[in-house]
């Protein structure tokens, strides 16, 4: 895939990463996190989900961040936000999803928006 920014190109299949033509260096983990960012451009990634997307080796630390997530959604009443951090552990980690389904059913308005039908999507594939 190809993505276009300003004056640069990011060609995931030949993995570089150009400004004005000219081939940028970065290191491999510098540009899976660009890949990363630029595939989720359409919404906010939580640090969980960074440390799983661009260092899957972390991911102890990502299910510790996205577990503080939910503690803090679920302190401040933020619904969505605790829909969007089950969204992403159930995504990751499989164990979540039957809280993911049972969050997800409390939802009976808004099923346009990008949170909804991104746990809707992974609890089809689970």
């Amino acid at each position: 895939m190809i993505f276009r920014i300003n004056r640069c190109t990011v060609d995931t299949a030949a993995f570089e990463l150009r400004r004005d033509e000219a081939v940028v260096a970065v290191q491999p983990q510098v540009f899976d996190l660009l890949v990363f960012l630029l595939e989720n451009r359409h919404r906010v990634v939580t640090k969980g989900e960074l440390l799983i997307g661009s260092a899957p080796d972390e991911r102890g630390e990502a299910k510790r961040s996205l577990l503080q997530a939910l503690d803090v959604a679920r302190k401040q009443g933020a619904r969505a936000l605790e829909l969007r951090a089950l969204t992403s552990l159930a995504s990751h980690f499989p164990e979540w999803n039957r809280q993911l389904r049972t969050t997800r059913a409390s939802f009976t308005e808004g099923g346009g928006t990008v949170d909804i039908r991104l746990a809707d999507e992974v609890l089809a594939r689970a």
